[in-house]
């Protein structure tokens, strides 16, 4: 689960391990290299092999019995009217 940043609250699975600290993680998030300090470990391992395409990876997720987070939606702002030059 991904805990900082803007896919904050996102299922993700460590597809690939780098060797400063950092991994690799695909899922309901972006595939992006990421700081493992910002990420939460559910303790649940997934075999999935190294570069696994995005469609594996979300298969694999809903298996374990998450789903896609809903996009969050927002209201348009009315437009101010132009002020008209006397």
């Amino acid at each position: 689960m991904k805990i900082a940043g803007r896919d904050a609250g996102r299922p993700a699975i460590v597809i690939e391990l780098h060797k400063d600290g950092y991994v690799t993680i695909d899922g309901f998030s972006r595939r992006k290299k990421v700081n493992s300090k910002h990420l939460q470990f559910i303790g649940t391992k997934v075999d999935i092999k190294k570069g696994a395409t995005h469609d594996t990876v979300v298969k694999a997720l809903e298996k374990l019995g998450f789903s896609q987070p809903e996009k969050p939606t927002f209201e348009k702002k009315a437009k101010k009217a132009k002020k008209s030059k006397k």
